[in-house]
Order: structure tokens, then C-alpha cells, then sequence
């Protein structure tokens, strides 16, 4: 995570990587919902940690792929493209952010992965982290 500031508005910024479809699901949620997909990414962030479905005993964090796995299945398939782009979120989520990461042992992109993961099987009405 990097602080940052921009037009004196302090926020944390994370790289996310999530699977291109995944990300153009997100886009369209944000846009259905009139949201920036930067109120939308705040909104599922401060929903799961409220939530912390992390506490549930069929949980499961979803991992993200390195450059070098994403590489190698877009060989394969070229429909399994990643996208990676950065999240920003206020200072108060950020921190909340860094400590369920560090706590849970997870980085910073599974993070995001699993959140919007959660958010989507919760907005589509399907349990999700199984």
C-alpha cells in the first residue's frame, strides 16, 4: 500500500488484479448503481470489512495470480486475461485494510480479489468464499 495525495485528499492506494471479466462486471455494477468505480470499490471494502466474512468456517481467500501465472494462462487461453489496476480507499479502510492483510497473511491483491468476489455473490444473491 501507498499513501498518497491528490487535490488534498488523502487516500491508500493498492494494485488489485482480478480476471478481465470479472473487472468489466464490476464496471457495469458501478455504472447500474451510478457510482464511480471508486465509490463502488469503497463501498465493497467497507461492506466486507463490517461483514468480515473471514470469520466464517467455510471462507476462503481468493488468491490472485503473479505476472507469471497470468502470463502463462493467457497462453493457454486467451480469454483468461487479468486486468491490474489500482484501488484507492480512504485512510480509515486503508489501515483497516493493512491490518486484516497482515493479520490474515494475505496480500493485498487476493484482498481485493476476494472482496470483490464477496460483493458480486452478494449483489447477485449467491454465497460466495466456499
Amino acid at each position: 500500500m501507498r499513501l498518497a495525495s491528490r487535490n488534498g485528499v488523502e487516500f491508500g492506494e493498492f494494485m488489485a488484479r482480478i480476471p478481465l471479466d470479472v473487472h468489466l462486471q464490476v464496471r457495469s455494477n458501478a455504472r447500474n448503481n451510478n457510482q464511480t468505480m471508486a465509490a463502488y470499490w469503497e463501498s465493497a471494502v467497507d461492506q466486507f470489512l463490517q461483514d468480515h466474512p473471514w470469520d466464517l468456517p467455510f471462507f476462503k481467500w481468493k488468491r490472485s495470480k503473479s505476472a507469471i501465472e497470468r502470463a502463462s494462462l493467457t497462453e493457454k487461453d486467451p480469454a483468461l486475461i487479468w486486468k491490474q489496476f489500482c484501488v484507492r480507499l480512504s485512510p480509515e479502510l486503508s489501515e483497516q485494510v493493512e491490518k486484516i492483510t497482515k493479520q490474515e497473511e494475505v496480500s493485498y491483491s487476493s484482498f481485493l480479489y476476494t472482496v470483490i468476489y464477496w460483493k458480486l455473490g452478494k449483489e447477485s444473491g449467491k454465497e460466495t468464499g466456499k
